[in-house]
């Protein structure tokens, strides 16, 4: 029987070098790739190892701004350095962010074209907060981001015929950049789940919704600091699902970010590791009924090395429907009241475009 799942990967993420200290740093993906090789359902052959390719560009031109483009490939070839408050970049990061965004688009057109019946990519650098020129609208980082890996891979499925994507954010950080990219184009429906608007992109309030044509297709559910299992479950209940199933996407994208799990540095949320699990279980059975199970992971943040690699594993298990997600828990069905008045606040926000 062949491979259901297909974890994509480029050797060239080890050419994006940061300096010792940074977060983003190569051992993220080599420690996610030591626990991969111990799955026992990729030693069974119901994952597969798959190499990535660099993206066209013609395609990052239908994305990003050539201005753009070149600034990257022109800052890589003169050495490098820190390219905003946060994002470094190295003599050979323009490489490895060609191949994270060529990943990304490759294993869409697979599952697109029935290789696989879904994908994780392992992209390196990350991508959700890189805009059309890089800095998305307020922004004053593109947050560790070079290309928009989803947003690149979602504009290939539409030049593929495509006429409607869905993609989810599930990193603890607002996705700004792939918001801004479809922000009015109806094509793509944006779903975020993040911590509130006080945290870093500063962006993703419900008020954001989309302009011209695309004036309903972006959704944003902020949750406060320390939100955990039971907020995220409500907004997947009560928002998302009805909504993807009035939109009856074609495809299924995640932006998913482990840096929402409780021993993540770099935010202020309180996610186990079996409400992931619970969440990738949910959007794949959404996608199997919504879209004959095509769906693809993109990897955003996650930078607790101990968590990270298990929780990626043991998403490819999920996937490949070897690994179920756990029973429910003792306080599952538990939320904050900011997530209770957020719920009501969207559903008058978003009462025009959507029956909720």
């Amino acid at each position: 029987m062949p491979p259901s799942t297909a974890i994509y990967h480029s050797r060239t993420q080890a050419l994006h070098r940061t300096p010792r200290d940074h977060p983003e740093s190569i051992q993220r993906i080599l420690a996610v790739l030591r626990r991969l090789r111990r799955n026992i359902w990729l030693r069974k052959g119901s994952i597969t190892f798959a190499e990535s390719e660099a993206v066209m560009d013609e395609l990052l031109l239908e994305v990003h701004s050539g201005r753009y483009i070149e600034q990257i490939r022109s800052f890589c070839e003169h050495g490098g350095g820190y390219a905003d408050d946060d994002t470094y970049l190295s003599i050979g990061s323009y490489v490895a962010a060609a191949y994270s965004a060529g990943g990304a688009v490759k294993a869409c057109r697979d599952v697109l074209n029935g290789e696989f019946r879904n994908a994780f990519v392992l992209t390196r650098p990350p991508g959700h907060h890189a805009g059309k020129d890089g800095l998305a609208l307020n922004a004053d980082s593109t947050g560790f981001c070079v290309f928009n890996n989803a947003a690149l891979a979602a504009r290939d499925l539409l030049d593929q015929g495509l006429k409607r994507v869905a993609l989810v954010d599930l990193d603890a950080h607002h996705g700004n950049g792939t918001q801004e990219i479809f922000y009015a184009d109806p094509r793509v429906l944006y779903l975020g789940i993040h911590e509130d608007s006080g945290f870093f992109p500063f962006s993703g309030s419900i008020e954001e919704v989309g302009e011209k044509e695309g004036e309903g297709f972006t959704v944003n559910m902020p949750l406060q600091r320390g939100s955990a299992d039971g907020d995220y479950l409500i907004f997947l209940k009560e928002i998302v699902s009805p909504i993807l199933i009035q939109y009856h996407p074609e495809f299924i994208l995640i932006s998913l970010g482990f840096d929402a799990h409780r021993l993540d540095p770099l935010a202020d949320l309180n996610l186990s590791s079996s409400g992931y699990l619970r969440l990738v279980d949910a959007l794949k059975r959404m996608a199997e009924e919504q879209c004959g199970g095509r769906l693809v992971l993109f990897l955003e943040g996650g930078y607790n090395l101990r968590v990270l690699p298990v929780l990626v594993s043991a998403s490819a298990s999920t996937l490949c429907g070897a690994q179920h997600a756990p029973g429910p828990l003792p306080r599952d069905g538990v939320f904050r009241q900011h997530t209770f008045n957020c719920l009501r606040d969207l559903r008058r926000e978003l009462s025009s475009f959507w029956s909720l």
